[in-house]
């Protein structure tokens, strides 16, 4: 909901040629230019730092340890309502566990 707030002000600053210092991080410049193939974690820390870091530490767990962790290709968030929705990553990503083999496509 902000994201779309945000972006209709942006829009009308730049309909009336209105200068608006903003600073966006790098992945934003990323995304708007299509290099979309070459994201990195550092991006993600630029948006995120406590995501960044938590899947950092899932790329250095044990076997053992990311399977206690019971983690699945999913994402959970809460809406504008204030309820709590999942989203699946990939096809049937509640059904995919995350394991040594595909935690960097995590």
């Amino acid at each position: 909901f902000y994201h779309k707030i945000i972006g209709i002000v942006l829009a009308w600053c730049i309909l009336h040629r209105i200068l608006v210092n903003v600073s966006f991080p790098l992945v934003f410049y990323k995304k708007i230019l299509g290099k979309t193939d070459n994201y990195s974690i550092m991006d993600l820390n630029s948006v995120s730092h406590s995501l960044a870091v938590n899947l950092e530490k899932i790329f250095n767990y044990s076997e053992e340890e990311l399977d206690n962790l019971d983690i699945y290709f999913t994402l959970s968030s809460k809406n504008y309502l204030g309820l709590n929705q999942t989203y699946d990553l990939i096809e049937n990503g509640s059904n995919v566990k995350v394991t040594i083999q595909n935690r960097f496509s995590y």
